[in-house]
This record gives C-alpha cells, sequence and structure tokens, in this order.
C-alpha cells in the first residue's frame, strides 16, 4: 500500500518567510500567482529553479516529487548556497 505524499509545507514557510510580494517581484510575477503557489501546496515545476536562484532552498526539497532526493556526495548531503543578499 503507498502512503499518502506529504507536501513539504515547511520548505514554503521558508520560501515565504521574506514575504511573498517580494519573491514575486524578484521573480517578475504578481503577488496572487506566488499566493496560488502556496494555497496549492507547490511550486510549478517550471518555477522551481528560478525560485532555487532567489532563495537558496534546494530544487530537491521545494519539488522532490520531480527532483528526488538531494545526491550525495562522499556520503553526505550536499546543500544549497544560500544566495540571498545580507541583511536578509
Amino acid at each position: 500500500m503507498a502512503r499518502p505524499q506529504v507536501k513539504p509545507y515547511g520548505i514554503f514557510k521558508a520560501i515565504f518567510a521574506e514575504g511573498q510580494t517580494d519573491l514575486a517581484h524578484r521573480l517578475g510575477l504578481t503577488q496572487s500567482v506566488v499566493s496560488n503557489w502556496l494555497s496549492r501546496g507547490r511550486i510549478p515545476a517550471e518555477r522551481v529553479l528560478d525560485v532555487e536562484r532567489e532563495t537558496g532552498v534546494s530544487r530537491y526539497a521545494m519539488r522532490p516529487d520531480i527532483f528526488g532526493r538531494r545526491p550525495l556526495v562522499n556520503g553526505k548531503s550536499r546543500k544549497t548556497k544560500d544566495k540571498r543578499p545580507a541583511g536578509r
């Protein structure tokens, strides 16, 4: 029996902690588009890499259904660097 898929809500909290409006602006979108992602519980596949670039949150954490688990390097998880500007 398959387990129900768990949506990574904690990741969305991390992404949107800086504010939906700010993230939307940085992505060239409206706040309502980003709000819809939060309501649906997932970021569209075509936007995941953009969000990763802007927030530093890894694609593996946002959409494990597409990207799978984070690859291991020498038996350890490789982390995405936080690319947010200083002071955030």
